[in-house]
């Protein structure tokens, strides 16, 4: 990356179309990943001499923007740090959502766009294979906790169930050198002129700064392919394109996908071609059957002693609660579906309470009856006629 940079200063500085007359000087320093070290090369930055123009030139050029830092945690310590400045903080790498607002880092861009579209693209992956259960896992810190905030925010959206969460930290690594130099206060014009930059490169990749400082958020879903000698390929299987209308920012070409020795869960369940679902479905029936049976059988004889004995209406609600815990037997069966689900336990503990209440209170009738015949006893008053 700092080779690369330099190479295109010295292009820029040996080139006679490319800013005339101006020549770019830099300072490269290396934070060693430390969140320490950034800051405490950012505080000895702003606390330099202030750089005094004289004829000679022979003083040092002043710093007028910084690129960098990685990490977002180094970058909003950083922007934090040089935003009261007006001093452009351009970086590479950090997506953090949170360096997005506009308040807080009024001076900030970056040339890769942020989290919050690469968190909803792989929401969106789950969500296009179907996988409804899924862990998660990131680094903790300011990139990690705000990408996985707005991962579960999408997936919570999208129906994706998220059954754990964690987060780790990696160990930091000891100091290497503190990072002294002398920054010059800069102006707004650099600022401003970074938000109407917009240009196309050789490429055909169009370059600009939204309003919130970050470039458009343009991905490619790539495949690791391994070839017959062994190599890894990349191979592109989707994209996902913030700049695009909502229907057609994901695209995924599932064919083109060859998966590694991972193999999905198969979903078992009891099928009804099955010889024990045969079997199941064919109890059910009968058990149907025959309860219709005895219901047409009370109604045409609902008038004669035994059926008015057995309290007719009791027994009709018995014969019907029968029936439905019968054909609730039947939801167990086949590919379980949303609504089978949340019926089949649901539906046969309130049946299957209908039924035992109906016994029960078929029984109380008896007993209050038994109880009619001692002497003294006035029970008979709510069974005799009105």
């Amino acid at each position: 990356m700092a080779q690369t940079m330099i190479f295109a200063i010295d292009e820029i500085n040996n080139s006679k179309s490319l800013l005339p007359n101006i020549s770019i000087g830099y300072r490269i320093y290396d934070t060693c990943g430390s969140r320490l070290s950034s800051m405490s090369a950012t505080m000895a930055l702003m606390n330099g001499q202030e750089f005094a123009a004289e004829d000679t030139c022979d003083g040092q050029s002043p710093i007028h923007a910084i690129i960098g830092e990685t990490e977002s945690s180094a970058t909003v310590i950083l922007s934090r740090t040089t935003g009261p400045f007006k001093i452009p903080v351009i970086s590479h790498s950090a997506t953090c959502e949170c360096l997005s607002n506009r308040k807080n880092y009024p001076s900030f861009f970056r040339t890769i766009a942020s989290d919050y579209h690469q968190s909803r693209a792989l929401a969106y992956i789950i969500k296009h294979f179907g996988w409804s259960w899924v862990g998660a896992v990131n680094s903790d810190n300011d990139y990690g906790n705000n990408g996985m905030g707005i991962f579960l925010n999408t997936a919570q959206e999208e129906g994706i169930c998220v059954e754990y969460s964690e987060k780790f930290y990696r160990t930091e690594p000891e100091k290497l050198r503190k990072v002294v130099a002398t920054i010059k206060k800069s102006t707004a014009k650099v600022v401003e002129a970074l938000k109407r930059v917009n240009f196309t490169v050789t490429m055909g990749d169009r370059v600009w700064f939204d309003s919130t400082g970050a470039a458009v958020a343009q991905y490619e879903v790539v495949n690791w392919q391994k070839d017959s000698d062994g190599s890894i390929q990349f191979t592109p299987v989707g994209y996902y394109d913030a700049s695009l209308p909502p229907d057609q920012r994901f695209v995924l070409k599932t064919e083109n996908i060859i998966w590694t020795g991972g193999q999905l869960e198969a979903i078992e369940f009891l099928s009804f071609t099955e010889f024990m679902g045969v079997v199941l479905v064919f109890f059910s029936l009968f058990g149907v059957g025959l309860t219709a049976l005895v219901a047409i059988l009370f109604y045409s004889k609902k008038d004669t002693p035994i059926v008015k004995a057995n309290n007719s209406e009791l027994s009709f609600l018995l014969l019907f609660s029968l029936t439905l815990c019968f054909l609730c037997s039947l939801t167990f069966i086949g590919q379980p579906t949303e609504w089978s689900c949340m019926l089949r336990h649901t539906a046969f503990g309130i049946t299957f309470v209908l039924c035992i209440s109906c016994v029960l209170g078929k029984t109380i009738v008896v007993l209050m009856a038994f109880k009619a015949t001692l002497p003294g006893s006035n029970v008979m008053k709510w069974f005799g006629p009105a």
